[in-house]
């Protein structure tokens, strides 16, 4: 699922982005062009991973992983504790968005505005003003 198939079922949802230009494997390999996006859900009993987006060096396998998280159904915060990665990999940059869901970034995203990016889609706030 992305954003917008999300928004449209009217779900709330979390986004983390992390760009390859702060990815230590990714400005070794002199590939800085790509990224990595995280969508998840906003639930209270544990953040759940809708869908993902992912451009650049190893993609693919980036895919693979999420595709995984998905299926497992686990909470974000399981998924982040327990997603380990080798340093320096251009899985940290899956890892890093697992954390910002969780709040608890190494990178803290408000150091590289451009770079880390975390924004959240809030229907339930709106649908609580429309009954009031």
């Amino acid at each position: 699922m992305n954003e917008q198939e999300a928004s449209a079922a009217r779900i709330s949802h979390k986004v983390a982005l992390f760009r390859y230009d702060v990815s230590g494997r990714a400005i070794i390999m002199g590939q800085t062009n790509g990224f990595i996006k995280l969508i998840c859900t906003t639930e209270a009993e544990g953040s759940r991973v809708l869908g993902a987006r992912a451009m650049g060096p190893h993609a693919s396998s980036l895919i693979g992983i999420i595709s995984v998280m998905i299926h497992l159904g686990k909470p974000i915060s399981e998924l982040a504790e327990s997603l380990k990665t080798a340093y320096p990999a251009v899985l940290e940059g899956l890892h890093e968005c697992a954390r910002m869901m969780d709040n608890n970034s190494i990178l803290k995203p408000e150091a590289f505005p451009n770079s880390l990016v975390m924004k959240e889609v809030n229907f339930e706030e709106e649908q609580q003003a429309q009954t009031a």
